[in-house]
């Protein structure tokens, strides 16, 4: 297992950010399996404001959650093999399509 922690600090508050990422989370997922989306399952569930992250194919396992915080959010994912090659691009892009999720659009 590869681990990646990724940290994004935000302005929205706890309840916007969790909001944001619960209606993108499509954005995300496709961001850590990529192409193998269609052969790659990822679950998610809420359990207060950690999004918890559970995932399997090809006989590979991911796993993590998303911490939500009034300033940030965390991000900790352990890939699999497979993925693993790929960490740091997988990183880049779902740090990218977070920051995004959280921009603050009010100004």
């Amino acid at each position: 297992m590869q681990p990646i922690s990724i940290d994004i600090h935000h302005s929205l508050g706890k309840e916007e950010a969790r909001r944001r990422i619960d209606a993108g989370f499509d954005k995300i997922r496709q961001q850590l399996v990529g192409g193998l989306g269609i052969m790659f399952k990822l679950d998610h569930k809420w359990n207060a404001d950690r999004l918890e992250l559970q995932g399997s194919g090809l006989g590979q396992r991911l796993q993590g959650y998303i911490d939500v915080f009034a300033d940030r959010v965390t991000i900790q994912l352990e890939l699999p093999a497979l993925l693993a090659a790929a960490a740091d691009a997988i990183a880049d892009k779902v740090k990218r399509q977070s920051q995004v999720l959280l921009e603050d659009r009010s100004n």
